[in-house]
């Protein structure tokens, strides 16, 4: 639609949400593609929440704007491996979002092996309703550690707690907010 790379509007985006994460392709990342396209976006919002898992075995969001400063990904679990080596692709990160209000079974731990870490000076907030288990260790162990100056959690068991306290143990140094909100089980409404 546009031949002119200089005069598209994906040359100007700063922010981008992806509704439907499942539309993008491997072939998007390519150079010349949707992704490479949008070269100048600092805060990405995927939403993959009617993404089913057996359709992403890869992603082709590695290959997305090294300039994103902020992402948020909703129904994270659905493609939690590709959510983690993104993070790892992105080096100017500061602040990041995953939101999953859903109980989803959790398959095979993401396998993240890199010598870079993105910045994490920013706001780390999580919103999940299990699984904290195996998101933490996985963030404590990114290679240049955390340095969130904010932390939000969203607690749905007691044994979320630990978790959220090892996050604000990695971030002492830096953290000036924390913000723990809960829903505990006496107090959860399934409908």
């Amino acid at each position: 639609m546009f031949p002119d790379p200089t005069r598209s509007p994906a040359r100007y985006t700063r922010e981008l949400s992806i509704r439907w994460v499942e539309a993008i392709r491997p072939e998007d990342a390519q150079e010349g593609g949707l992704l490479w396209t949008f070269s100048r976006v600092v805060w990405l919002e995927l939403d993959a929440t009617s993404t089913p898992i057996n359709n992403h075995t890869t992603s082709p969001f590695h290959a997305f704007s090294p300039s994103v400063k902020s992402l948020r990904v909703t129904g994270f679990t659905l493609v939690r491996p590709q959510v983690f080596h993104l993070i790892l692709s992105l080096p100017l990160l500061e602040n990041l979002c995953l939101d999953d209000y859903d109980s989803i079974e959790w398959y095979e731990p993401p396998i993240i092996s890199s010598s870079t870490s993105p910045t994490l000076t920013g706001t780390l907030e999580l919103t999940v309703c299990e699984g904290l288990e195996t998101i933490t260790p996985q963030l404590l162990d990114l290679p240049n550690g955390l340095h969130f100056r904010k932390q939000i959690f969203w607690c749905h068991y007691y044994d979320d707690l630990p978790w959220v306290e090892e996050l604000m143990a990695a971030c002492s140094n830096t953290l000036k907010c924390l913000d723990v909100g809960h829903n505990l089980p006496s107090t959860i409404l399934f409908w």
